[in-house]
Order: structure tokens, then sequence, then C-alpha cells
């Protein structure tokens, strides 16, 4: 009965946040079960997580599938199936991740998404499905709709307006095509979701904790680990929250510091 009584207590407590995790995400299901067409970069982020062969489908490039006498697929027509077994996981790619390195290297983004979609499409054998794609960013837009939520009330927001927040951008364009486009991006932006909390944590805190320091890191390697470019935006953030702390608590050592930062920033550079 107690338990009855404390999970009815949160539900009425987060009642805001649940509502609008599940107004953004019915809407957005919406138009992702509208989708119709594929565009390239979504057929690449199937076939650099899948593709054991290559990925791309120039000859100058030399990937793609070939056939039994290595007569390449270019300029020639491909029947359905093979063209489903390049862009969907097989059972002996399942669960392997060895081959994603090497479509990379031929490409300029790092790994952690096309892990991501990989995993998911090994319990799928064989269905080369945009809809698995787009179910990932489903769950990671819930998640950045929830942290968007608790960054809002973090900032003094009241539950209502925190909902507010949580509707004007789960529902803006910019919102709805991130999670419509089946990229990396909807993890890039979770990731600096989480950035921007820990680090206004950082910056209003008296004593830094070292379990929001380890998060933070985890965020920041997350970031970079999905686009090479979150360097320079994990930078950029981290100097600013690091003025805005020594400022607010009045350190000492902060020009010190500040000019350690700077410094590491240009050796690094």
């Amino acid at each position: 009965m107690i338990m009855g009584e404390r999970i009815i207590r949160g539900i009425k407590q987060q009642r805001y946040c649940l509502a609008a995790v599940l107004i953004c995400v019915l809407i957005a299901g919406y138009f992702v079960s509208a989708r119709q067409i594929v565009f390239l970069d979504e057929q690449f982020s199937l076939a650099h997580a899948n593709s054991s062969q290559g990925a791309f489908m120039a000859p100058d490039i030399g990937t793609f599938m070939t056939y039994e006498d290595g007569e390449n697929f270019y300029g020639k027509w491909i029947e359905g199936g093979s063209f489903r077994n390049y862009l969907s996981s097989q059972k002996a790619e399942n669960f392997r991740y060895d081959f994603i390195g090497e479509n990379l290297k031929r490409d300029v983004h790092p790994p952690l998404y096309f892990w991501m979609v990989h995993t998911v499409c090994s319990f799928f054998t064989g269905k080369a499905d945009l809809r698995l794609l787009l179910a990932i960013n489903l769950i990671l837009y819930a998640l950045m709709v929830w942290g968007l939520f608790r960054v809002a009330q973090f900032l003094g927001a009241s539950p209502r307006q925190a909902f507010a927040v949580c509707l004007l951008w789960g529902l803006s364009s910019g919102g709805l095509i991130t999670v419509l486009f089946a990229r990396m991006y909807m993890l890039q932006t979770l990731c600096f979701l989480g950035i921007g909390y820990e680090l206004l944590k950082f910056a209003q805190a008296e004593k830094i904790q070292k379990h929001s320091l380890m998060r933070l890191g985890l965020w920041m390697l997350a970031a970079m680990l999905t686009q090479y470019h979150s360097l320079f935006l994990i930078l950029v953030s981290v100097g600013l929250a690091m003025m805005v702390r020594f400022i607010k608590n009045n350190i000492k050592k902060s020009e010190f510091y500040l000019q350690l930062f700077w410094l590491s920033v240009w050796r690094f550079s």
C-alpha cells in the first residue's frame, strides 16, 4: 500500500514532465509514421553500421559489395535482395563492430551512433528498415524532452513553465526535423543538453562534486564520439562555465586557471 502511494505521489509530482514527453512523442511519432522516402545520408547510416563489405558505391572509393568473381556493382542493376543485404545486418555480421571502423576510415564521423544502429539492427537480422533508426531517434527524443524539463526547473521554472519550454522545443520545426532525420544529430543534441546541464551545476555549485564531473566527462566523451566538431563546442562551453564560476565565487586563483585552460586549448588545437 505504501509503495502504491509513493508511485501515485511520484506520478502527480511528475505529471507535467510525463505529459510533455507523451505529447511530444505522440506527435513526433505521427510524423515518423508518415515518412515514405529515404534520404541518401540515411542510407549511409544503415550502410556504415551494417555492411561488412563497404558502405559507399563509387568505384574510386573501392567499397560496397562485389560479385563472387570480384566485379563491382557500380554501374549495374542491383537486385533487391543484394541491396537489402547491403543495408541490413546479416547473421554473420550481427554484433560485429570491427567493420564499422573500416567503413568510417572513408568517412568523417566517429562511431558511437553507428554502434547504436548496428546493435539495434542485429536484433532484426536481414531487415533494412528506416523505422529502426527512427525508433532510436524517438527514444533519444523522449530523453531529450525529459532532460529539457529538468534543466528548465533547475533554472527556476515552475512545472507549467517547464512544460511549455518542452513543447516549444519539442514541437518546433527544429525539434521535429532532428527526430525525423535518421542521422546522429538527435544523439548529439541530447549529449549537449547533458553537457549544458552539468556545466550549469558546475558554474553555480559552491563545491565541485566528483560524481558531477564524472557525468560531465561521460557526456563529453559521448559527444566527441558522435561528431568530431563537438570538441570545439565543448571547449567554448567549458571556458564560459569556468569564467562564470570564477566570477560568481570570487576565486582568487581564477586568472591562473583561466590562463591554464586557454593555454591547453591553444596547445591542443
